[in-house]
């Protein structure tokens, strides 16, 4: 289908405390500000609703708990092959 769907996973943890960090930056564009929505969207964190959006072509998951122990080689290779390259 030609459509390849990079999804980063990491732990409820440390998931809540980037998007609080985020959140308190002031550097977020206003679309994505999420204070005020806490006692919300805390209870969907791990939940599965931020899961793949299941778009029908590859699916290449990475793990991102740690921004330093990415293989962005592999994912860049994932993503090729998926596309055909």
């Amino acid at each position: 289908s030609g459509i390849v769907e990079v999804h980063c996973e990491t732990d409820r943890e440390v998931l809540y405390d980037r998007l609080r960090r985020r959140d308190r930056s002031g550097l977020r564009h206003p679309g994505h500000v999420t204070s005020g929505m806490w006692d919300e969207l805390e209870p969907h964190l791990g939940s599965g609703t931020f899961g793949p959006l299941g778009l029908g072509g590859a699916l290449v998951r990475v793990d991102t708990t740690d921004f330093e122990r990415v293989d962005y080689e592999a994912v860049l290779s994932a993503v090729k092959a998926a596309v055909g390259l």
